[in-house]
């Protein structure tokens, strides 16, 4: 089976437990009670992070050209690092309630599995180029920064599109 229909399928199956949860209000109450702890305020009746991550790397895997989704999903894994880093030693806070320390997180951890990618799959049928491992952290901590909330689906698209265009 082709991994694309594996996403489709995942991401279907995603949609609809989110659509389910908001629907359904003994089903959201199930869900906040064994799982409310892990979930924002906001995420308790919308979509929750997870969705959007579901369908943010669904997204770059279907629409973009395999090099450059692989980039744009790493870049989900810089997001937990700026929240940690920001979280214990954010000294500095900017506009947006994000932090300095955790922006810079980001970017180092971005350049960290960009880098990481690149060794890990030297060989194999994905090509990098060198402006696309300069740029794609920068990118990702970019809209990392800029984005409120949703980060989870603007990031790898974002990312994916701005390495496509530029």
């Amino acid at each position: 089976m082709e991994v694309r229909a594996l996403g489709r399928g995942f991401v279907i199956v995603v949609i609809t437990i989110e659509l389910w949860k908001f629907i359904h209000a003994p089903f959201r109450a199930w869900v906040i009670r064994h799982y409310g702890e892990l979930m924002r305020p906001h995420e308790k009746n919308g979509i929750t992070g997870f969705g959007e991550l579901a369908v943010g790397i669904y997204l770059a895997v279907e629409f973009f050209p395999k090099s450059v989704a692989l980039l744009a999903i790493i870049s989900v894994a810089a997001d937990p690092v700026a929240r940690i880093v920001g979280l214990h030693w954010g000294h500095v806070r900017l506009r947006n309630g994000k932090t300095l320390s955790g922006a810079f997180a980001c970017l180092v951890a971005s350049n960290v599995l960009t880098l990481a990618l690149a060794f890990l799959l030297s060989g194999q049928d994905v090509s990098f180029t060198a402006a696309m491992l300069i740029r794609a952290p920068f990118y990702i901590a970019a809209l990392e920064l800029a984005s409120r909330r949703h980060d989870n689906l603007i990031v790898p698209v974002g990312t994916a599109a701005l390495l496509t265009i530029f």
